[in-house]
C-alpha cells in the first residue's frame, strides 16, 4: 500500500529545498556585501545613531520568489494531507472543495469551516478543531495562510535580513546598562 500521505511530505521536502535556497543566498548576499556600521551623532545630546548599511542593495526581489515558494508549498501540504483523509474516507478523488485545510477568519467561522470538511472522517475533523486556524487562534497558522493568500497578488518582501548578534548598551552616569538592566530584564 503506498503511501496516502506522499504528495504532503513531497510539498513539505520541496519548501526545505527552498528555505536551504534561501539561507544559501542570504549568507551569499552577507559575504560577498558586508555592511558597514555608520555612527551618528544624535541631535539628543548623549545619544549616537548607528547604522547598518549594505555595500550593495539586498535582492529583495530574488529572496521574496523563493519566500513565496516556501511558503506555497507548506500551505499546500496542509490541503494535501487533508485530501489524504478525504481519500481514505471513500471520497471521490473530484471532492477538492470539500476537504481543504480549514482557515477562517475568526473562531466563530472557524467551527463551520471544519464542518464544512463533509468528506474527512469526523475524528479528523475533530482534531483539525484544535489548530485554531484562524486569526488570534494558531498565530504561525493564521500567518502562513495569510502569506500564501499575499503571495499570489504580490511578492512576500522580507524586511531584515538578520545579523548573528546585536549588542546595545547605554553609558549611564559613567556605567554601562544592556537593554536587560534598562527594562528589568533579567
Amino acid at each position: 500500500m503506498s503511501d496516502p500521505f506522499r504528495s504532503a511530505r513531497l510539498k513539505i521536502d520541496r519548501a526545505k529545498h527552498h528555505i536551504h535556497e534561501l539561507a544559501a543566498l542570504v549568507i551569499r548576499f552577507k559575504a560577498e556585501h558586508p555592511h558597514e556600521v555608520a555612527v551618528e551623532t544624535d541631535s539628543e545630546p548623549g545619544y549616537k545613531i548607528h547604522k547598518f548599511r549594505f555595500a550593495k542593495p539586498v535582492p529583495y526581489g530574488s529572496f521574496s520568489v523563493v519566500i513565496g515558494d516556501a511558503i506555497t508549498n507548506l500551505r499546500a501540504a496542509l490541503d494535501h494531507a487533508i485530501y489524504a483523509c478525504a481519500i481514505a474516507n471513500g471520497a471521490a478523488a473530484e471532492s477538492f472543495a470539500a476537504c481543504n485545510f480549514p482557515f477562517s477568519s475568526d473562531a466563530a467561522h472557524f467551527d463551520s469551516k471544519v464542518n464544512g470538511c463533509k468528506t474527512v472522517p469526523e475524528d479528523i475533523r475533530t482534531r483539525l478543531r484544535t489548530f485554531r486556524a484562524y486569526k488570534g487562534g494558531h498565530e504561525a497558522l493564521w500567518a502562513l495562510n495569510n502569506m500564501c493568500n499575499r503571495d499570489k497578488h504580490a511578492l512576500v518582501t522580507p524586511i531584515l535580513i538578520g545579523f548573528e548578534s546585536i549588542r546595545v548598551e547605554n553609558i549611564s552616569g559613567g556605567r554601562i546598562e544592556s537593554p536587560k538592566t534598562l527594562f528589568g530584564i533579567a
